[in-house]
């Protein structure tokens, strides 16, 4: 019972946040610290705080301050990176033999870049061409739907993929409900494919795709499912070990060592995102539409979504019996889910695979080179 208590062994935690900003234009030269002293007060062009790190918006100062051209031909863009991840790692040894080790990640990184240059129509700096690019990944468990395949008899129909589209309708009135631009009407046109959807959130918007593809393949209910694209707590996937067995007195007359493993890891991911021009905001929601009469998304999801999933393996066994020989026997399970925003379409592959591998142990052999 206190081995069962105690069985916490290690755990480690990572958080690593990297950001950048690089003004094209900058007039002044760098003396000491990165600041022109003879600009301006003395280490405030750029300033401490800007070399030293600070991600501050500084073109307010540059432009206080006449340390930024006023060339109308600049085209070098400015650039903002900012970028964080975490990984998370813990051993668990409930009982001698058997060793769980369990893992979460979470990774967001993203890049804004425009042509910030003085126009001299308005007489004031501005932003041409302004985008925000990047991309997400995190740790999830979509266990519960991994063993539901397809009806080969049923022209392939897939039951997870029936729930995915029967759930559009609830996470619909869901966004709608949250944005204070919504009409309150409803699609009542029998004829139109977003029959009986709020208007703005059809069959086919992003803001209601996504959610119900995660909910769907991980087995959660549209209502538990949060909104966010880009979710925030990583769920822990993990890898158990049992060595135990060849301790038992039956099976150690036959093995010198016998090893139990399962593994399983699974995935979210954003392949791209990118800021849509066409995005309108007031009141805190979307105000505009798309050519479907569809709310337009903050960021568009131009490389989809996917949830890539591993059991490596389901259920392995590594032996090696008393007579030096070696056998392996492995399960493997993976599956890839990729949902495409541009054309609506979800991809499904699978693949099922079964390892058998063996060997032999010759011992005392002489090599026929020696060294010294």
């Amino acid at each position: 019972m206190v081995k069962a208590v105690l069985c916490l062994k290690t755990v480690s935690f990572t958080y690593t946040t990297n950001e950048g900003t690089a003004l094209p234009g900058y007039l002044p030269k760098s003396d000491l610290f990165g600041n022109d002293l003879n600009y301006g007060d003395p280490f405030s062009t750029p300033g401490l705080p800007f070399v030293f790190g600070s991600q501050r918006d500084i073109r307010p100062d540059a432009i206080q301050g006449g340390w930024i051209t006023q060339d109308t031909i600049l085209n070098t863009q400015l650039g903002k990176t900012k970028g964080n991840s975490l990984n998370l790692n813990a051993t668990i040894e409930p009982y001698k033999d058997l060793r769980i080790t369990l893992s979460a990640t979470r990774s967001y990184n993203e890049n804004y870049t425009s042509v910030f240059r003085y126009d001299n129509i308005t007489q004031s700096y501005q932003d041409f061409n302004a985008m925000t690019t990047g991309n997400f990944s995190i740790s999830t468990i979509t266990w519960r739907t991994a063993f539901k395949g397809f009806d080969k008899d049923n022209n392939y129909a897939s039951e997870t993929f029936d729930k995915f589209l029967n759930m559009r309708n609830e996470m619909a009135f869901r966004q709608a409900g949250l944005n204070p631009n919504w009409s309150g009407q409803v699609n009542n046109d029998p004829l139109s494919p977003n029959f009986g959807f709020p208007e703005g959130y059809g069959k086919t918007s992003q803001e209601v795709l996504v959610p119900s593809f995660i909910a769907a393949y991980s087995g959660r209910t549209a209502k538990a499912q949060s909104l966010n694209p880009f979710p925030a707590i990583p769920l822990p996937n993990w890898r158990v070990t049992y060595d135990g067995l060849a301790k038992i007195p039956a099976l150690k007359k036959i093995f010198k060592n016998l090893t139990v493993s399962h593994s399983y890891r699974s995935s979210y991911n954003v392949g791209s995102f990118v800021s849509d021009l066409k995005f309108g905001e007031n009141n805190g929601g979307a105000s505009t539409f798309n050519n479907d009469g569809d709310f337009i998304s903050r960021y568009a999801l131009s490389g989809g979504v996917s949830i890539s999933e591993q059991f490596g393996p389901l259920i392995g066994f590594d032996m090696t019996l008393q007579n030096s020989l070696l056998a392996r026997f492995e399960i493997k399970k993976t599956r890839t889910l990729n949902l495409s925003i541009n054309n609506n379409q979800l991809n499904e592959i699978t693949n099922d695979e079964i390892v058998i591998g063996t060997g032999y142990v010759i011992k005392n052999v002489t090599l026929p080179l020696k060294i010294g």
